[in-house]
Formats: structure tokens, sequence, C-alpha cells
């Protein structure tokens, strides 16, 4: 999913890694901003990487280190204007519209496990999913 406004660009991208017999998935949200490319990806395991035009500006691999997700999220939201959330949010809502009906309302709903399905507020039409294979491997 790709998505401009007001000459920013939105990158959404998920997966799967690791092992065969032990996948993880992760998440990918890159956002082009005057300031550089900046891409944040979690991983399993508590990993994280905040990266600036491909150079490591924030990684951790380590789950049990106390507000590392926090100080990452903090980071992030420094540098390019908005929380990882918030612009997730943001590039919903930009890019999602009902083709029943036009709304731009939507709602998340949990479908079988890994599955999440994004629903028109006005219409209750399914517009998109999502599905998170190492939810259920």
């Amino acid at each position: 999913m790709t998505t401009t406004e007001y000459g920013r660009v939105i990158t959404v991208r998920n997966g799967i890694e690791g092992p065969r017999h032990d996948p993880y998935g992760w998440e990918e949200l890159t956002v082009q901003r005057p300031n550089g490319c900046w891409c944040y990806r979690t991983g399993g395991l508590g990993y994280i990487k905040i990266s600036r035009n491909e150079g490591i500006m924030f990684e951790q691999n380590d789950d049990t280190k106390p507000g590392a997700e926090k100080e990452a999220i903090d980071f992030f939201a420094r540098m390019t204007g908005l929380t990882p959330v918030q612009w997730l949010r943001t590039e919903m809502r930009l890019n999602r519209r009902c083709p029943s009906c036009g709304a731009k309302g939507y709602h998340l709903v949990g479908g079988y496990p890994g599955e999440e399905m994004i629903i028109c507020d006005g219409c209750e039409h399914v517009v998109g999913s999502n599905f998170n294979d190492a939810a259920i491997i």
C-alpha cells in the first residue's frame, strides 16, 4: 500500500521470516519526509529498528529491556512528526474507500486467528483484510 498526502509518502509492508519450523511476523512502516526516508520495522522477540535513508538510527534485539519500545516510538515521532500508530491510521484513512458506498470511515474486526478485516462504517462492507501467517503456524 502506498499513499501520497501533501508530499508525504507512506508505505506499509508485512510478512514472515525466520526458520520454517518457527516463523515470526514482521511489519515495516516507511515514511518519506523532507528530512529523509524513515523506516520503522518490528519483528519477533521485541526486535525494533528505525532507519533513515538505509542508515540505522535505532536498533534493539532484546524484548527484556524495559522502556525500549516507548523510546523507539518517541524517537520515531520526534523525527517524523507522528507515532507509527498515527502514521498507520493516516495511511488507512487516506487509502481506504468503500467500493459500495464510497465512505471513508472504517473499523477493524478480528476474524480467525491471524486474520483482521477492515469494515466500512457506512454499509458494513469488507473493504480489506490483513493476514498474519505467523499467528497460525
